[in-house]
């Protein structure tokens, strides 16, 4: 234990350092106590190292007794179910605070404009457009008892700590945060992808800066929200129905629509026929395939790809046999009395490998498809997954995987099913798309042995869907590295180790 002094009038400032493990609260230490320790100014102060963890401790001139501890770390994320699972990992001196989400946003409605503001022509949008786009923003409705706990927090604080998510919105609640509480300390950015202990442990020693380029691109993206959809929603309000919005999402989406009904008017249908065999062999009474007619005379039979949308006839260029009922119904009839035989048989090996890691999109389409799950539960639970410390961020377009994760996986498969099971190398995934951004490794469940990473069905609290979700990719991530065959079932991405 060392220790640095710093005097304020009758108070003084113990800085106590320590490196053979955590000292927790309460704590009483006797001025005699601390001149046996050689830690009064009087026995001189030694350095103080740089990885130690700093307590301060209050020590009043007229009494000889320090009894009062001072926090002197602040963390903030965004959820209390987040903070209560982070608190496990820190040291005790490391206060963690939830912002609840967003604190500052432009103005909801009329009430929250600032009476300064509200005569402007741009109030009511809450973006000066004339003035290059420049953004009015308030302190959102039932967020000022939120806003005056964490500034009442960061007053016994000596750093401020931003632990939001890493993505846009996070960069941005917590550059909202920084400008809102308008700190006096020293202020650090604390990212991690997964909410376990080395994760959160990792990441309190290598802290950065906010990254305006982020808070740029989420400031871009809600002004543009604002812009559009203040414009657009009232019109889906009249033509389909109360409530709607239409920000840059949904406008985009409006106009697909709008193209795709245009489409629809315009289109001319044609008229075709076609033969299908339902064939068995003679011995065999059951149905054991279909077969269908594909060319006659050597002339190809048309079908719905040979037509042209705008007429309704078969496109130019095109050289097929265009059936009508009675020419079919003949041909059915003479079909019926001829013998069947089969030609040529082909055989074709196939290999099948495990689909990539879960991406954000993947998710939700795998969740509706074997849970029935809309993609905003799927989202819920995920957070709640996340949160709690059993999945990593589980918003990404990546399906990378970590080394320690690869590692894990491929430890499990030889001690669950042994090492003939195990690929012999580690299967490794890349995203082909061109608009990736990657900022995150795939989604994934969390360390096992970790307190907020077991199994699922020794936490309470969740919901089946939640077990169902945590087990699946569980389930999954072991997949990806057993050895017969598996693969890559998603179009967008391809196996590297295969060279797809």
């Amino acid at each position: 234990m060392e220790t640095a002094l710093t005097s304020f009038g009758a108070v003084t400032i113990w800085t106590l350092y320590f490196s053979q493990g955590p000292l927790r609260p309460p704590l009483c230490v006797t001025l005699s106590e601390l001149r046996k320790a050689s830690l009064h100014p009087a026995a001189g102060i030694r350095p103080c190292a740089s990885t130690d963890i700093p307590l301060l401790l209050k020590y009043n001139e007229g009494h000889e007794q320090i009894t009062d501890i001072c926090m002197t770390r602040l963390v903030i994320v965004e959820s209390p179910t987040k903070a209560k699972t982070i608190k496990k990992f820190l040291p005790p001196e490391y206060q963690v605070e939830a912002s609840m989400g967003h604190i500052r946003d432009l103005p909801g409605d009329a009430s929250e404009i600032p009476v300064s503001q509200r005569s402007k022509e741009w109030a009511r949008l809450g973006v000066t457009v004339e003035d290059n786009f420049a953004p009015l923003y308030v302190i959102s409705k039932g967020k000022k008892k939120v806003v005056d706990g964490l500034k009442a927090a960061l007053k016994d604080a000596q750093e401020l700590i931003l632990a939001t998510d890493e993505d846009r919105e996070g960069e941005s609640i917590g550059w909202h945060l920084k400008e809102v509480l308008n700190p006096k300390v020293p202020v650090r950015r604390m990212v991690f992808h997964e909410i376990t202990r080395e994760a959160i442990l990792d990441a309190l020693k290598n802290p950065r800066a906010i990254n305006e380029e982020l808070v740029k691109a989420q400031e871009a993206r809600r002004i543009l929200d604002r812009l559009v959809g203040y414009t657009l929603s009232p019109l889906l309000w009249k033509k389909i129905a109360p409530g709607l919005s239409a920000g840059r999402v949904q406008s985009v989406a409006v106009r697909l629509i709008v193209t795709r009904e245009e489409e629809r008017r315009a289109f001319h249908s044609g008229r075709y026929w076609d033969l299908k065999a339902t064939l068995t062999k003679l011995e065999d009474l059951k149905p054991r395939f279909e077969a269908t007619l594909q060319s006659v005379g050597g002339v190809k039979v048309a079908s719905s790809k040979d037509f042209d949308e705008a007429t309704g006839k078969i496109a130019k260029g095109k050289k097929v046999l265009l059936l009508d009922q009675a020419q079919a119904i003949t041909l059915r009839d003479r079909l019926l009395k001829a013998a069947w035989a089969v030609s040529e048989i082909n055989e074709k090996s196939q290999t099948r490998r495990p689909a990539p890691p879960f991406t954000t999109s993947t998710l939700q389409q795998e969740a509706n498809r074997k849970l029935r799950l809309t993609s905003r539960k799927t989202m819920d639970i995920a957070q709640k997954l996340y949160e709690n410390g059993f999945i990593t961020y589980m918003r990404t377009d990546s399906v990378n995987l970590s080394t320690e994760a690869i590692t894990a996986a491929r430890r499990a498969v030889e001690t669950r099913y042994g090492k003939d099971y195990l690929n012999p190398t580690a299967r490794r995934y890349s995203t082909t798309s061109k608009s990736a951004q990657e900022a995150h490794e795939a989604i994934r469940p969390a360390p096992r042995g970790d307190p907020s990473g077991g199994d699922a069905d020794a936490h309470g609290g969740r919901d089946r869907a939640d077990g169902a979700g945590s087990q699946r990719l569980r389930h999954d991530l072991e997949a990806y590295h057993r050895n017969p065959d598996g693969g890559c079932a998603d179009h967008n991405h391809h196996c590297a180790d295969q060279g797809r």
